[in-house]
C-alpha cells in the first residue's frame, strides 16, 4: 500500500519535477493508488447506502406512527 507520509514529510527533492522513477515503479505506485482509491470508493458507497437505509427506515416509521395516531383519533383512543 501507499506509505502514510504526508506532504509535509516529503522532502523537496522528492517533489522535484526532475525526480526520475522507473516505469515499473510508476506502475506499482499507480496500482497501489488505484487500489487505495477503490477502497475509499467502496467505503463511501457503503456509508451512503447505510445512511439512505437509515433515512428510509426513519421515514417509514414516522409514517406508520402518523397512520396509527390518525386511526386512534378516529377510534377515540
Amino acid at each position: 500500500m501507499l506509505s502514510q507520509s504526508t506532504e509535509s514529510e516529503i522532502s523537496s527533492d522528492e517533489m522535484s519535477s526532475e525526480t526520475k522513477v522507473s516505469y515499473n515503479e510508476f506502475l506499482q505506485q499507480y496500482k497501489e493508488l488505484t487500489e487505495w482509491l477503490g477502497h475509499i470508493r467502496l467505503i463511501v458507497r457503503q456509508q451512503a447506502a447505510s445512511r439512505s437505509e437509515n433515512y428510509l427506515t426513519h421515514v417509514s416509521t414516522s409514517r406508520q406512527c402518523g397512520f396509527i395516531r390518525d386511526h386512534s383519533k378516529k377510534l377515540n383512543f
